[in-house]
């Protein structure tokens, strides 16, 4: 549970989950990560509004590169995922 924080810059490789998740949080800016090669999600979002994914790599997950689940009102732009 977070708010008013970025994550930038990172890499979140071949983890047994989600490369960055997010629960219950708000105003969250996740921009200019690789998170790719995961074992579920490059991003999950759940329960989670008004957050912003800007231009993040979410190659290779197993499930979906950026997952949002009962959230509302997120912005996702410029986000490139194979």
């Amino acid at each position: 549970e977070s708010e008013n924080t970025t994550i930038a810059h990172n890499t979140a490789f071949n983890n047994s989950a989600s490369g960055v998740s997010l629960y219950n949080s708000s105003n969250i800016t996740i921009s200019k990560n690789n998170a790719s090669y995961n074992s579920q999600n490059g991003i999950f979002l759940n329960e989670s509004d008004e957050n912003n994914l800007l231009n993040n790599t979410l190659n290779f997950n197993q499930e979906a590169g950026a997952k949002i689940l009962s959230s509302d009102q997120n912005n996702l732009t410029g986000n490139y995922a194979i």
